[in-house]
């Protein structure tokens, strides 16, 4: 059976001793280096008393850090639950009574919307439930609560794989040539997943923006040549709010998800990026839907992936089951 460790190899095994940049904040880290900071990161959550097939709750800011821990965690073969740091202290205090995690991690500085992202944050660690959980998840994530009560969703090794390998089949997915530049949440499906995980997996080089400030996102844009742009429709219009022409030679992929797009920004974002936006569209319990990479199906989701079955019944209604 898969688990969370095969799980990480899966992502990082044809990439992880070349120095090819993971990762370029303010500090590159190779490939290689990222590999040798998990290994570091696994040492300190063993010797902090973190045994394989823990389920470890953790609430970290943006950062190289949150990206660390995630990964050391799979590699130790441990379940990963994501707690948004926006969240209330009485929406975290219910979400972990329900997972009921062996340990919770979070970080000294909690967020705010116009955070600025972190290379490495101090973190603490407190010891919670003892619980020993049988169940085959490698990702625990909390719904956004948008269809209804937030509620926890597990995610499987086989599923996460399985939509990383298709994610990686569609056209004008992620290269290893490509810098990515992810605003969306990492505490999130779309933001890890989509975004993060697939760009390690192909090669890619994940960056971020010093904060979620207009300027700053124009200034990565440019300065981090970047090719791929993962955003939810804020970003785009707060982008588009007004007209800057400048030019971005580099970027061919815009995607946005988690709501709907008003097609003035779309509009006001083909003119003055002279791309357009492609949409995805997916859920926290089964992941990515559809995906249009390159937003030639304008206004709509594009073609659903190859491993879910869609069946629109009516109009409001969407059948799905895996292929």
């Amino acid at each position: 059976m898969i688990n969370s460790n095969d799980l990480y190899e899966f992502i990082m095994k044809e990439h992880k001793n070349n120095n090819q940049i993971s990762l370029n904040f303010n500090r590159s880290v190779s490939y290689r280096m990222l590999e040798n900071e998990v290994e570091r990161c696994c040492l300190k959550l063993s010797n902090e008393g973190i045994k394989e097939g823990s389920r470890v709750a953790l609430r970290v800011v943006h950062s190289y850090s949150l990206i660390y821990l995630i990964l050391a965690l799979w590699k130790n073969n441990n379940q990963v639950m994501l707690l948004d740091p926006r969240l209330k202290e009485n929406e975290v205090n219910e979400l972990i009574h329900i997972a009921k995690p062996n340990f919770y991690i979070e970080s000294i500085q909690q967020h705010s919307l116009l955070a600025k992202f972190k290379e490495e944050v101090e973190i603490k660690l407190v010891k919670h439930y003892d619980d020993s959980h049988s169940d085959h998840v490698s990702l625990i994530l909390s719904s956004s609560g948008s269809t209804g009560i937030p509620k926890i969703i597990g995610r499987t090794p086989e599923s996460i794989i399985e939509e990383i390998k298709n994610t990686a089949k569609q056209e004008g997915s992620i290269r290893k040539d490509d810098t990515v530049l992810i605003l969306s949440s990492l505490h999130h499906s779309y933001g890890l997943i989509t975004a993060l995980l697939h760009s390690l997996y192909s090669g890619a080089t994940v960056t971020f923006s010093q904060s979620n400030q207009k300027n700053e996102i124009i200034n990565t844009l440019i300065n981090k040549k970047v090719s791929a742009l993962f955003a939810v429709p804020a970003h785009y219009e707060l982008l588009t709010n007004s007209f800057e022409q400048a030019a971005y030679p580099r970027l061919r992929i815009a995607l946005s998800a988690g709501d709907i797009l008003k097609e003035e920004t779309f509009d006001r974002f083909h003119d003055q990026f002279g791309i357009p936006i492609g949409l995805n569209y997916g859920m926290t319990e089964v992941g990515m839907i559809s995906i249009d990479f390159l937003g030639r199906f304008p206004q709509t989701c594009g073609p659903n992936l190859l491993w879910i079955q869609l069946q629109s019944i009516e109009r409001s209604t969407i059948f799905m089951s895996s292929a």
